[in-house]
């Protein structure tokens, strides 16, 4: 919860908005180009590639610029929107394995 009110730091940037997959106006790469480059929006296939294949994190960051840049009609993008995600994210999370765990006892 700490982090709520943080800045994008370190590879925030080059992740968020330096990654065109990330980019909901972006007319070379469609949502699913997600599914077909790595975490920087390089083609997986690539040379250059990092191999670090993690589409639906990419996702999540394209929902939430979506959120800062149309539903709040921010220019810049907002931390707190991509910390909000995460958080929400977690809480879902910890709900599923919670029910899974219950489910795992009663049975």
């Amino acid at each position: 919860w700490n982090s709520y009110g943080g800045q994008l730091v370190f590879d925030d940037t080059l992740a968020v908005s330096g990654n065109p997959d990330t980019n909901p106006y972006s007319i070379n790469k469609p949502w699913h180009g997600v599914f077909y480059n790595d975490f920087w929006g390089a083609p997986i296939t690539s040379a250059s590639s990092h191999k670090s294949y993690r589409p639906l994190c990419v996702l999540c960051f394209r929902l939430s610029r979506i959120i800062n840049e149309d539903l709040l009609g921010r220019d810049s993008l907002d931390p707190r929107i991509f910390h909000a995600g995460n958080i929400i994210l977690h809480t879902v999370n910890s709900l599923l394995v919670y029910a899974l765990y219950r489910s795992i006892l009663s049975a």
